[in-house]
């Protein structure tokens, strides 16, 4: 974490992401793809997954919704969902360099914004995918208007099923996120917290 001469906070975990190893996958076992995964492999599994969980969750929301599907498959992993694990990691060190940026707004022009969306069901898994994204800017946005935004919180996880359509899921999800802002606006506006 840095700030900035223009008082922006840039955050970053390049270091860290970089020093993250691959799951080792000798070259008879890759070939074997649709095999199970041993427990050994279901454990490096979880462990790569929770690496990179912990630099989703802080500073790489890009790799939220790659996550959000390999864990999703921890149970039923197999010898091809450790390759996709290792391809997850390739590509978050790939563009280690990514951070995230805390713009500096005036308190008076806040504003907190939220956007969400779903996808239709997987066709293997037949369960939609909704990603959240909670952002400050300026009063600029209200007014259509080119301006500055911080990624504040975000998400991507499996929801409902192939019973439920995306549409319903993204009205669900809308709701969700007014209580959240709902939530920022009170944890802002507490003195308390200043």
């Amino acid at each position: 974490m840095q700030q900035q001469p223009d008082n922006s906070i840039h955050l970053s975990q390049t270091k860290y992401v970089n020093s993250i190893p691959p799951i080792s996958i000798k070259p008879d076992r890759r070939a074997q793809e649709e095999q199970p995964v041993t427990e050994v492999e279901r454990h490096q599994l979880r462990g790569i997954i929770g690496s990179l969980q912990y630099a989703a969750v802080h500073t790489r929301p890009d790799l939220s919704s790659a996550l959000s599907h390999l864990q999703s498959e921890i149970n039923k992993a197999t010898v091809g969902t450790l390759v996709t694990a290792n391809k997850v990691l390739h590509n978050a060190k790939k563009h280690s360099d990514v951070h995230i940026k805390i713009q500096p707004i005036k308190t008076e022009d806040l504003r907190f914004i939220a956007f969400s969306d779903a996808s239709f069901p997987s066709a293997t898994d037949l369960a939609s995918r909704q990603g959240t994204l909670i952002f400050t800017t300026d009063g600029m946005l209200s007014r259509n208007e080119m301006s500055v935004v911080s990624p504040m919180a975000w998400n991507s996880r499996k929801v409902g099923s192939r019973f439920l359509p995306a549409i319903e899921e993204t009205k669900r999800e809308k709701w969700q996120n007014r209580f959240w802002l709902i939530y920022l606006l009170l944890l802002f506006n507490d003195p308390g917290v200043w």
